[in-house]
């Protein structure tokens, strides 16, 4: 994990916390993501788990709320 500053994924954050419902959850999957876009993987590339949720039917914040759910212990 990395260690986030607001100001700069202050979109992501706004977008992730609506999406998981809180800002410690937006925080966690931004962090548990190395501070990259859920559309994309840890390394910054774009994210087959992503691209595939999306392949079978999910929309987009379903996809992403699938995708944090990999990373919880």
């Amino acid at each position: 994990m990395v260690c986030l500053i607001k100001s700069k994924y202050k979109n992501e954050l706004a977008e992730y916390k609506r999406i998981l419902g809180s800002e410690p959850a937006a925080y966690y999957a931004l962090a548990a993501n190395n501070g990259h876009k859920l559309t994309e993987d840890p390394q910054g590339n774009n994210s087959g788990l992503y691209d595939d949720l999306i392949a079978a039917g999910f929309s987009h914040d379903e996809a992403i709320q699938h995708k944090v759910l990999a990373y919880m212990p």
